[in-house]
């Protein structure tokens, strides 16, 4: 199976707010992860939205696979992910 990625144009960062913190009123925008456990909310979003006083990891791009793509597939994850290893890519 040959896959297309996009790097968006967007710069991303990675939020960890305490996991009883409601969510954020400054997260909007076309691109937001969200994801809450015992640990912590996290939050990936454009950069540029994320107030000043709150700590984040800055400087993450994002790459999308084009789709639509078959949800029964296996092994995207790993070929993507072993791509980027060998250029010394960290993911998230």
């Amino acid at each position: 199976m040959k896959l297309s990625l996009t790097v968006l144009p967007e710069t991303f960062a990675i939020t960890q707010l305490p996991s009883d913190e409601n969510l954020p009123d400054w997260v909007s925008g076309d691109f937001y992860s969200i994801t809450q456990t015992e640990d912590e909310l996290s939050i990936v979003c454009e950069q540029k939205i994320i107030p000043e006083n709150v700590r984040a990891n800055k400087d993450w791009r994002a790459l999308k696979v084009q789709g639509p793509l078959d949800l029964s597939l296996v092994g995207i994850l790993e070929e993507i992910s072993s791509i980027l290893a060998k250029g010394s890519i960290g993911i998230l």
